[in-house]
């Protein structure tokens, strides 16, 4: 370690003489290859030790990423657990469609050691988007021995030295990624693997996999596979086909299968099938079979020949368990057959090896047992049952109660999850969505699928897809975590610092905050709830939130909702709300009651700005509500705390064509006392003239004015920009525009600017060119601008974008740059994915989007993310 110290120290100090630079000894990951010794050159690479080794890794200065803040990874995972399984320690493994799991990137597949998250590929090297994980859905997992095997979709493998050919099935023996079938050959997408995988099982020392295939591949060839193969480690086999050569109907299954297990030495196989296939011919198999090592067998049919409707059940198997020697089996069946008749078994059903049972002690209707939709996932803990799917009930006897996706069978009776000692009821137990895989460990049972919220008799909470009951009460994988399950369209601050956010999320961090939410620099809470745990329904608003506002100690909310939520009920806000910091309120309906037609607009608002003590709206409408009717308004509004007015109609009464723009308004800017509007337009209207305004135009409290016609009249050839115009920013008394343009236009002809321009009151200039005349490769960005925003001398710049360009170069910036009015500069890695919006103060920059890490995938933070020290409250 002392002997890396010299060159870490070098890199504060120039280059000399020919010393190799350190890039030329450095791994993917930031580590010294072996033999890396000597003199290295470390200008413009920084050094960390690893938390994990103690290693110490090496990344480029500029793309330094520690400025961003922790703590805003997933409170559980950003996409759909499909698996769950234990691993041979204890530790928990969770598979299916997520790219992100606590504060680590893992795509698909993760495990949890009980207190932290990591990803399985990327060994010491911090967890990215394309160094672990698989490349799709992960659908089962298996362990045998100390190995995990993982069945999906997927035909990638990922590792820090990159990825593995895998087809539908891989194997992590704690430390690398491997195929099922090639051996010792390098793995390709036809030499190993079988296609699509649904289920896993272990038997003795084999895996049994199922699935919708027909093929299995090794080193050697292909072999025909019906949906169901065994894996002994070194080769794939058939089910059914014996000593001949297998084919398409002498082994496996007909349709797809999507649950195994194991009793004894036996294999059942639950799915979509109605026969099993042999040598010797045919079984029919109503959707569930057992497979005895040597011939398929019906369930039912007892001493009889199978027939379609003497065993099995009469609809698709989803899940199986066993439990005290006897197989379980739910699935979308309603009944379940044998010799002497059918059994009503409402979508699960007990088989003890001889005959079928339904789950309840009362009358043999589908109404007095299971439950009431489908059951997509078993679990066994203390020899009791645990049953996850798609249901709202389960019925004991003849009474039904409310089990919300997830319900217990203790043998005689059904209950819910959560309401503890207090009485069922439709909201007090359960998931806000349907399950789809369930694991016990120790005393515990772990719980995935569609959710993003749990209910217990103290009310719901926020937990994304995957979470633990310990038989009393609900808990994450993880704290701290103060990530957005949606994106983020609008950042604002508040009078004291604090940070408001709205956009299409409905919970942040551990938070039920429904599409606006308030940032204290430690802890989220909701607006509307007052001292009452935030819900789903008395909280924030009924949909998107677009445009934020801040006017004095109240909040101003846009977008395209239609309520807002409280502890006391909804209140009607037409597509914009005030919050006071206690209540909401709509704006237009004045001390009467709030309605769909006394207050707001009436269709969305996109943007919002303050002017003085006014409010302007911009947006998609064509009029504003007030209990004394509608006032016309087209696309961009003025609310001055009492009442509406349109912009350009002056004393004469508001009509469709003297006021306003002709289509929808994006973005607004205040620069002194005018107000600049942005967005899809071409004209601008008022009671004497219309005037041509390409998709920007300034409002001077009386009259209209196009940008960059000068003294000229404006036509539609002789200003503003050539499209989309979605993101403006005030700097040094220029307007800043941003968009998905490619031209913006002056009296004297159209200038190049890709997506970005510079208004200095009098004319257009691009940004990147320098003293070079604008081009359209020398300026701007390759993509389009969503976010803007101005602090001291320097512009930020937030989009759909991945390179700024200049007269000399392209410089990588993901999504995110800085403009100091003469060169471009990224700010650290960027992010992963779209911003939507910025918000610049002395200490920091905040962007909201899409995005779920920092550029290069080395820190996670999900639809949030603050470059910069917390405030000194909070340090």
């Amino acid at each position: 370690m002392l002997g890396l110290l010299p060159w870490a120290a070098q890199a504060q100090a120039p280059a000399g003489g020919t010393t190799p630079s350190l890039g030329t000894v450095l791994n993917a990951d930031g580590t010294l290859r072996p033999g890396g010794a000597g003199s290295f050159d470390a200008t413009g690479y920084r050094m960390k030790l690893d938390s994990a080794s103690g290693q110490p890794t090496f990344r480029p200065a500029g793309a330094d990423d520690d400025t961003w803040q922790d703590g805003f990874g997933m409170n559980g995972a950003d996409g759909i657990v499909r698996a769950v399984a234990r691993a041979a320690n204890g530790d928990l493994y969770v598979g299916g469609e997520f790219t992100i799991v606590g504060a680590v990137a893992a795509r698909g597949i993760a495990r949890w050691n009980g207190t932290a998250w990591s990803g399985l590929g990327n060994g010491t090297a911090p967890a990215t988007s394309i160094n672990n994980g698989v490349s799709s859905s992960v659908n089962a997992l298996a362990v045998l021995g100390n190995d995990l095997y993982v069945g999906g979709l997927f035909s990638q493998a990922y590792t820090v030295g990159g990825p593995v050919a895998v087809n539908g099935v891989a194997k992590w023996n704690g430390t690398a990624w491997s195929g099922l079938g090639n051996g010792s050959t390098v793995a390709t997408y036809n030499n190993n693997g079988v296609g699509v995988v649904y289920a896993l099982a272990v038997l003795g020392t084999d895996l049994y996999v199922g699935g919708s295939f027909t093929t299995a591949y090794s080193a050697s060839g292909s072999m025909s596979v019906n949906r169901v193969a065994k894996w002994n480690g070194t080769s794939w086999s058939g089910l059914g086909n014996g000593t001949a050569v297998a084919t398409s109907t002498n082994n496996g299954v007909n349709n797809t299968v999507n649950a195994l297990a194991v009793l004894g030495t036996d294999l059942y196989v639950g799915g979509r099938f109605t026969d099993a296939s042999s040598a010797s011919g045919s079984v029919p198999t109503r959707f569930v079979a057992r497979w005895d090592g040597s011939a398929w067998n019906g369930m039912g049919n007892g001493s009889n020949v199978a027939t379609v409707g003497n065993n099995g059940v009469n609809n698709v198997v989803n899940a199986l368990a066993v439990l005290n020697n006897e197989l379980y089996v739910g699935g979308q069946h309603t009944a379940a057959n044998g010799t002497s008749g059918t059994v009503a078994a409402s979508r699960i059903a007990k088989w003890d090896g001889v005959s079928w049972s339904r789950l309840s002690s009362g009358l043999a209707t589908l109404a007095s047992n299971g439950v009431n939709t489908s059951v997509n996932a078993l679990a066994v803990l203390n020899n009791e049952l645990y049953v996850g799917g798609t249901f709202n009930a389960v019925a004991n006897a003849s009474t039904s109660v409310p089990a919300n996706n997830l319900a217990k069978w203790d043998g005689t009776t059904w209950s819910g999850l959560g309401n503890g000692t207090a009485p069922v009821t439709s909201t007090n137990n359960g998931t806000n969505n349907y399950v789809t895989a369930l694991a016990v460990l120790g005393n515990d049972l772990y719980v995935g699928g569609a959710f993003n919220a749990v209910a217990s008799a103290s009310g719901p909470a926020t937990i994304n897809y995957v979470a633990k009951w310990d038989g009393a009460a609900w808990s994450s994988l993880g704290s701290g975590l103060n990530g957005a399950d949606g994106y983020i369209r609008a950042v604002a601050r508040a009078a004291n610092g604090d940070l408001y956010v709205g956009g299409d999320f409905t919970s942040v961090g551990p938070v039920a905050a429904n599409r606006v939410a308030r940032w204290n620099g430690r802890a989220w809470s909701a607006l509307g709830n007052g001292s009452a745990p935030a819900t789903s329904t008395n909280n924030g608003v009924s949909r998107l939130v677009y445009a934020l506002a801040v006017l004095g100690n109240d909040l101003y909310v846009g977008g395209s909702f239609t309520t807002a939520y409280t502890t006391g009920g909804p209140v009607e806000t037409n597509n914009i709300a005030r919050w006071d910091g206690t209540a909401w309120s709509g704006l237009g309906n004045g001390s009467a009651s709030a309605n769909i037609i006394n207050n707001g607009a009436n269709s969305s608002v996109y943007a919002l700005a303050v002017l003085g003590n006014d409010l302007y709206l911009g947006g998609s409408f064509t009029a504003a509500y007030t209990t004394g009717g509608s006032v016309r308004a087209n696309n961009i509004v003025k609310w001055d705390g009492a009442a509406w007015s349109g912009l350009g109609n002056g004393s004469a009464a508001a009509t469709s064509t003297n006021n306003g723009v002709n289509s929808s308004v994006n973005v607004l800017a205040v620069l002194g006392t005018d107000l600049y509007m942005g967005g899809n337009f071409t004209a601008a209207n008022s009671a004497s003239a219309i005037v041509l305004a390409q998709r920007i135009v300034k409002w001077d409290g009386t009259a209209w004015s196009a940008l960059g016609n000068g003294s000229a009249t404006a036509t539609s050839t002789n200003n503003g920009v050539s499209s989309l115009v979605d993101a403006l920013a005030v700097l040094d008394n220029n307007l800043y525009v941003g968009g998905l343009f490619s031209t913006a236009t002056n009296a004297s002809g159209p200038v190049p600017v890709n997506s970005i321009a510079k208004w200095n009151g009098t004319t257009w200039s691009a940004l990147g060119n320098g003293a070079s005349t604008a081009t359209s490769f020398n300026n701007g960005v390759n993509g389009t601008v969503h976010a803007l925003a101005a602090w001291g001398n320097e512009l930020y710049v937030g989009g759909h974008f991945s390179t700024v360009n200049t007269a000399s170069s392209v410089t990588t910036v993901n999504r995110l740059a800085k403009w100091n009015g003469s060169a471009w500069s990224a700010v650290g890695t960027g992010l992963n994915n779209g911003v939507e919006a910025l918000l610049v103060t002395s200490s920091q920059i905040v962007a909201g989007g899409y995005f779920t890490t920092v550029g290069d995938g080395s820190k996670v933070t999900v639809r949030i993310a603050i470059y910069g020290a917390p405030p000194p409250r909070y340090r």
